[in-house]
């Protein structure tokens, strides 16, 4: 749903066909102190 969603609003600016996207996830821990990064996190397939 989140991809798809992201498929439409690039149709609507235009942009589909002449950027690349990703979906990249930043996750912060219970203190704060620990951020992990996952580039790409999401995929279609």
């Amino acid at each position: 749903k989140l991809i798809k969603t992201a498929q439409v609003w690039l149709s609507q600016q235009r942009t589909m066909n002449t950027i690349d996207y990703r979906f990249d996830v930043i996750a912060i821990h219970d203190s704060g102190r620990d951020i992990n990064w996952i580039q790409n996190a999401i995929s279609e397939g």
